[in-house]
């Protein structure tokens, strides 16, 4: 599955997409001050929700235009 990362000027939008099916959506204020591990816990607890782990996705990409936050999404993919 694909972790599909936008991150905007007031948001961060996180969507999990199995092919071209969307199996998940969430949005988060953003906040540059959020660590991965921050991101993690919210977005893997959000995850079990929809029936699927971190360990289901095999690809990440990510769009930002606030280059602060580029650090800790990347350290969460990586992670």
């Amino acid at each position: 599955m694909l972790l599909a990362i936008d991150s905007g000027n007031t948001n961060i939008v996180f969507a999990v997409f199995d092919g071209d099916e969307l199996r998940g959506e969430w949005r988060s204020s953003n906040d540059s001050r959020k660590t991965a591990d921050e991101y993690g816990i919210w977005l893997t607890q959000l995850m079990s929700l929809g029936g699927f782990t971190a360990a289901d996705i095999s690809e990440a990409i990510i769009a930002t235009v606030v280059p602060e936050t580029l650090y800790s999404l990347k350290t969460l993919c990586r992670t």
